[in-house]
């Protein structure tokens, strides 16, 4: 089953109510300074689609996130609220990524920049209270050994930046220590870092889809426990 979003029109819901043992949100990033079209809103509208044969019956939930600093962690708050998802993985742009960059961490940091409406964040920690560092819980690891010799270069990286995309990575991290899961599981969430334009050589949309509809696969194996990552790191700007 398919079910395409708008985060602008998801409310809260008590996610108990609509919980599944086999959701799945992805989400995509809208424009922002300097990129007016962003790679990872078509991408993760593909994976949705080829998705519904080779994941079923997984359910996949796709939502664009708006790059905003006040508007993208509610979005994904809603997003969880009412879906209550085993799996998160978002995506979103760094310049100089090759392929997939696959986000190891997140830090409670951000840089003084503005969004996609112009505003700059209120502070420069994404949380008071939280914890300098929250490790990434999707199988981090395993996804590297399994897609590294694929056809779409795949890597790890330690350094998130300091935009939208750091931020929404930590703030879905957060709450999914916050929440109950109402099946009793851990969330497991994610970030996948990719090129700024397609390439027909390098990174083409058909061959990105397959290698991350893979990597969702192996977040839904219930033998990946949440883990932190072994694998030399690299760094990602945003």
């Amino acid at each position: 089953m398919i079910e395409t979003l708008s985060c602008s029109h998801v409310m809260p819901d008590d996610h108990k109510k609509r919980a599944s043992a086999q959701t799945i949100l992805i989400t995509g990033f809208g424009p922002f300074p300097g990129v007016d079209e962003n790679v990872s809103e078509p991408l993760v509208r593909a994976i949705e689609v080829t998705g519904a044969t080779r994941l079923a019956p997984h359910r996949i939930i796709a939502a664009i996130l708006p790059t905003q600093w006040q508007a993208a962690p509610v979005c994904v708050a809603a997003l969880i609220n009412e879906h209550a998802p085993w799996v998160v993985v978002h995506f979103g742009v760094a310049h100089g990524a090759t392929g997939l960059q696959i986000e190891t961490q997140a830090v409670n940091a951000c840089l003084m920049r503005c969004d996609a409406v112009g505003r700059s964040p209120l502070s420069s920690v994404l949380n008071t209270t939280g914890a300098a560092v929250l490790q990434a819980t999707i199988p981090v690891d395993q996804i590297y050994e399994r897609l590294r010799h694929g056809t779409v270069p795949v890597s790890l990286s330690s350094d998130a930046g300091g935009y939208l995309c750091n931020a929404i990575l930590y703030h879905s991290l957060q709450l999914s220590l916050e929440m109950a899961h109402p099946l009793g599981r851990v969330m497991k969430v994610g970030f996948v870092h990719v090129p700024v334009t397609f390439d027909p050589a390098a990174f083409n949309l058909e061959d990105a889809v397959s290698t991350c509809i893979t990597l969702l696969e192996i977040c839904l194996d219930t033998r990946s426990d949440p883990v932190t990552s072994s694998a030399p790191p690299i760094q990602a700007l945003t």
